[in-house]
């Protein structure tokens, strides 16, 4: 299929889009539950991917079909948070040295560790999943929620 990938209906109805009706007929609509998924999760991924369920379900965005998706997330943000805590004890570069027949050495260049790329890979990974999710300032910033109005205490006791 060319071109980019489609707008979830869901995200088109928020931002007030009119192609939204006309995909509602024909899409289908999956249970607005917890999403379950069959990928094998350690207990930290398993927090973070029950984490990112509530933000999604408190954003009405949370369908059952998504917990793949929601456990690739939780995957990758662990790896991520993995390798910056690498990087954060050993920097991202090392030194690759020349040794000298004096028994001296000095600096030949600089490498990057791998988790350096691996944190860059990472970074653009999770932001395109993030954007899918509506987890970004600026993909909020394009859906129309509507607020519940919250009615204060004196509202409640004078009415």
């Amino acid at each position: 299929m060319p071109g980019p990938p489609r707008t979830p209906t869901r995200i088109l109805k928020l931002h007030g889009s009119q192609l939204a009706k006309t995909r509602e007929k024909v899409e289908p609509k999956p249970r607005k539950t917890k999403p379950r998924t069959a990928v094998k999760m350690t207990a930290v991924e398993r927090r973070v991917f029950d984490g990112v369920c509530t933000v999604v379900k408190e954003m009405g965005l949370q369908a059952t079909t998504d917990g793949n998706a929601l456990a690739r997330y939780a995957k990758n943000i662990v790896a991520y948070n993995t390798a910056c805590a690498f990087l954060d004890q050993h920097g991202s570069t090392y030194p690759i040295y020349d040794r000298h027949k004096d028994g001296t050495k000095s600096i030949r260049n600089m490498k990057r560790f791998p988790e350096s790329t691996m944190r860059n890979e990472l970074e653009m990974t999770l932001l395109r999943l993030e954007k899918q999710f509506g987890l970004t300032a600026a993909a909020r910033a394009a859906l129309a929620v509507e607020v519940p109005q919250l009615s204060t205490f004196a509202e409640e006791f004078f009415a």
